[in-house]
């Protein structure tokens, strides 16, 4: 019964959960920071769940390693899987056996390779053409895909700052949504944290559920905040009750922050904070 139960969470967990993914540009950006770019072949599907009735559930996919275009590799073949922890990850099924990817990863000999959510990693290559989002001209589409031509596409990852630029908002051209160097906060995450659990006197709340918000502010070319709003309204009864507070929070601790930079130049970031107000007081009470 608990096999089936799991069977069950993991088919439908897209569909009750959904992804909640913000767009982050293509398969250019990825590259940028990845250790490797490969050019590969799908040679196997890899299954998870055979013994369960005889249904096999692909996980994985075996790839055989054509070309090297970024980093070193020194085996033939690698293993790529589908993460179930994330809605978000792609789906195994459209890497049909026998097609052409590249693929822009970190491989770890020690560990799984996993697709990872919310980025485009990789681009299908079909008569000598890579296709997919490579760098989207409008990155209000997420949609949008480029085709170009294989020899192309490495010579701009071999001069990539050319061709990365940064993404604007959609509604401000002046802000940014992506930057080469993100704008970092001094004390970290657990800074962070730790500012909103006793700022907020989380240790005082009881909460039943997961409770969040997502908090939208530019962090400004000196550091400071400014256009501090709520992005979404999922848990309203929360937003009321938290945000005006949080706000107060992240302006008294502005001073924190590093600006964002593309290629050194100082840029206005539009940042999107998700505050997940049970996760942090269960990280310091659990």
């Amino acid at each position: 019964m608990k096999t089936i139960t799991l069977i069950i969470f993991l088919f439908c967990s897209q569909i009750i959960f959904g992804c909640d993914c913000q767009f982050n540009g293509g398969f250019l950006k990825t590259s940028y920071y990845s250790k490797n770019i490969i050019h590969t072949s799908v040679i196997d599907h890899l299954q998870i769940f055979d013994d369960f009735d005889k249904v096999y559930y692909d996980n994985g996919i075996k790839l055989k390693v054509i070309e090297s275009i970024k980093g070193q590799i020194k085996t033939d073949t690698i293993s790529i899987y589908w993460s179930y922890l994330s809605t978000c990850s792609p789906s195994i099924d459209q890497f049909q056996i026998g097609t052409n990817w590249l693929f822009a990863i970190d491989l770890n000999e020690n560990i799984q390779n996993y697709l990872k959510p919310c980025i485009i990693d990789y681009v299908k290559v079909a008569d000598n053409h890579c296709i997919g989002t490579i760098i989207p001209n409008d990155f209000c589409d997420p949609h949008f895909q480029d085709s170009i031509h294989y020899d192309t596409l490495k010579n701009m990852i071999d001069d990539i700052e050319m061709y990365l630029m940064p993404k604007q908002d959609c509604e401000r051209e002046d802000v940014f949504l992506w930057v080469t160097d993100m704008p970092k906060f001094k004390l970290g995450e657990i800074g962070m944290d730790s500012i909103i659990y006793f700022g907020l006197n989380l240790e005082t709340v009881e909460f039943k559920e997961s409770e969040f918000l997502y908090v939208e502010y530019i962090i400004e070319e000196n550091g400071h905040l400014s256009n501090i709003s709520l992005a979404n309204y999922f848990m309203p009864e929360i937003a009321t009750q938290y945000f005006e507070k949080i706000k107060k929070l992240l302006i008294l601790n502005q001073n924190q922050w590093i600006p964002g930079k593309h290629f050194n130049k100082t840029k206005r970031v539009k940042m999107i904070d998700n505050i997940n107000l049970t996760r942090i007081k269960n990280k310091y009470e659990g």
